[in-house]
C-alpha cells in the first residue's frame, strides 16, 4: 500500500457513508483539521452514493467532495493578488488500492505547504438506490451481498465481516505514531434520531472496530436531527461549514452536467437546513 506521510502530528479519520456527509454535519471540525498542516486526515467514503441516478451522479458528488477538501487546504488560493488567474496549488492524484481483498479507490490530495490528506473510497452500492433489500444495513443485519458501483468488475461485499475488515485495515495502515481520533455519525438513536440507515451501519462498523485500536477516541455527529436544532456556529466556524458547503456544491455543480435541475434544486433546499449547525459528542 502506499507510504503514509511520517510528519504528522496526529491522524483524523473522517468516515461517512457518503460524499457530502462530512461538509453538511462535521464541517468546522473536518475544516480546521484540514487546514493543519500538521495533520495526517483520511477520508473513507463507504458509499457510492449513486442513489437513483446512474454513474454520472456519483461522479459528480465525489469531485464536489474532492473540491471541498481542496478549498480548505493551507496554501488554497486559486487568484494572484492582480487577479491574474491560476490554477490551484493543489494537486489530486488517484489510484486503484487491493485492502483486504477489495478494490478500493485512492485519491491523495497535496498542496505547497505538504497537507497531508488521502480519500478512500469504497463505492459500495447506496442504500436508497433500490428498494433497501441491498445496503449496507442488508449486509450486517441479512448477510445480503452488497455490489460495488466501481470498478465494474469489482466482487461484492459479501459478509459484512469483509467491510469491517477494509476499514479496520485502512485504519492501521494510515494512522501515525501518536494521537488519532476518528469523525463520523453518531450511532446513539437517541443523540441522533431519524438517521440514514448508510450512516448508521458505517458507525456500526466503527463501534466494532474501535475496541481494537487502543487510543482511537471518537466524535460522533448528529446528522439530520440537527435541522431541528438551534444554530450553534458563530464566527470562523460558520464561515468554515459555510465553505465547504458551497465548495462542494460548486464542484458537483460543475462535473453534473446532462443530469438536469432535479439535484441541484434539492440541495439548495435542503443545505440550508443544517447550516450554522454542528452538534457532537466525544467519547474517549
Amino acid at each position: 500500500m502506499y507510504a503514509t506521510a511520517r510528519n504528522a502530528r496526529r491522524t483524523t479519520f473522517v468516515v461517512c457513508a457518503h460524499q457530502d456527509d462530512w461538509q453538511l454535519f462535521m464541517g468546522a471540525d473536518v475544516y480546521r483539521a484540514l487546514r493543519d498542516p500538521r495533520e495526517h486526515v483520511v477520508f473513507v467514503i463507504a458509499t457510492a452514493g449513486e442513489g437513483r441516478h446512474d454513474d454520472r451522479h456519483w461522479r459528480a458528488r465525489l469531485n464536489g467532495c474532492v473540491l471541498s477538501i481542496m478549498r480548505a487546504l493551507p496554501s488554497w488560493n486559486p487568484y494572484l493578488a492582480d487577479d491574474e488567474a491560476l490554477p490551484s496549488s493543489c494537486t489530486v492524484a488517484y489510484a486503484l488500492e487491493h485492502i483486504a481483498e477489495k478494490a478500493v479507490l485512492r485519491a491523495d490530495v497535496t498542496d505547497e505547504r505538504a497537507a497531508s490528506v488521502r480519500i478512500y473510497l469504497l463505492h459500495a452500492r447506496d442504500g436508497r438506490s433500490g428498494d433497501g433489500s441491498a445496503s449496507l444495513a442488508a449486509l450486517r443485519d441479512e448477510s445480503r451481498p452488497l455490489a460495488v458501483r466501481w470498478p465494474a468488475d469489482a466482487p461484492p461485499y459479501r459478509t459484512w465481516a469483509e467491510f469491517v475488515a477494509v476499514l479496520e485495515a485502512i485504519v492501521r495502515h494510515e494512522r501515525e505514531p501518536g494521537p488519532a481520533r476518528v469523525f463520523a455519525a453518531d450511532p446513539d438513536p437517541e443523540r441522533n434520531p431519524g438517521d440514514h440507515d448508510d450512516h448508521r451501519a458505517t458507525s456500526q462498523a466503527l463501534l466494532e472496530l474501535l475496541p481494537r485500536c487502543e487510543g482511537l477516541t471518537a466524535t460522533w455527529y448528529a446528522m439530520y436531527a440537527t435541522a431541528s436544532r438551534p444554530e450553534n456556529l458563530a464566527g470562523e466556524d460558520a464561515a468554515d461549514q459555510r465553505a465547504a458547503i458551497y465548495a462542494y456544491g460548486g464542484g458537483y455543480t460543475a462535473t453534473a452536467a446532462g443530469l438536469g435541475d432535479a439535484w441541484p434544486q434539492s440541495w439548495e433546499r435542503e443545505y440550508p437546513a443544517f447550516k450554522n449547525r454542528q452538534y457532537s459528542v466525544k467519547i474517549d
